[in-house]
């Protein structure tokens, strides 16, 4: 009796292993994924002639960072991403190293950051979404409309003191808010569609 007992604890263990295991793999994954395709949306960019920020396709990843994982991974997946660029990777999307946090981008860049704490703590609960999903399918796109806002208005502000080192106030709000705008809530409407999808699919299957 007491070596049945030993081997089922013996398998217990094992399988609290390779589920610790398994999750690690799962969020190292993640973190690279997420860094790869915010270094990689930071190349895909133009320029208008009077501005130095460039149009970028960052804040479409930043959205999907903050509507699908936890806070934790999230944090940790920006972060990881600053790290590469301040060590001279090819990350971002002018300057490499700490110079791009002295350049007219470098407020935008710590923006991203702060984002992550819009994520949920404990990501998302595919039982509690499907429940406002049946009560009221508006539910979770103010859900996620309200945090996509906050980001975006995060990243403005953060970009908006950035610039105060090369300009005045007025010029930076022209420069570097007034022309995104529309751009990036065009980015947020594309995820909030996507998001809508993949909820409603849920409900129908639930």
């Amino acid at each position: 009796m007491n070596i049945l007992l030993n081997r089922n604890e013996n398998k217990v263990q094992i399988g609290k292993v390779d589920n610790s295991f398994y999750k690690l793999l799962l969020t190292v994954f993640k973190i690279l994924f997420y860094l790869l395709s915010l270094s990689i949306s930071s190349k895909i960019k133009f320029y208008i002639p009077f501005s130095p920020v460039p149009f970028t396709f960052q804040m479409l990843v930043i959205f999907f960072i903050i509507f699908s994982e936890n806070r934790k991974l999230a944090f940790l997946s920006i972060l990881s991403y600053l790290l590469s660029g301040f060590l001279s990777f090819p990350a971002f999307a002018q300057n490499i190293g700490f110079q791009a946090l002295l350049g007219p981008t470098g407020g935008y860049i710590l923006g991203f950051l702060f984002t992550s704490f819009l994520a949920d703590e404990n990501g998302i609960n595919v039982k509690k979404e499907k429940y406002y999903y049946k009560k009221s399918k508006q539910n979770i796109l103010t859900i996620l409309t309200i945090k996509g806002l906050l980001a975006i208005f995060i990243v403005y502000l953060f970009g908006f003191l950035g610039l105060l080192r090369f300009t005045n106030p007025k010029n930076a709000f022209i420069i570097g808010i007034l022309p995104f705008i529309l751009f990036d809530l065009y980015k947020l409407i594309i995820c909030l569609f996507i998001f809508s999808k993949l909820y409603y699919k849920k409900e129908i299957k639930g």
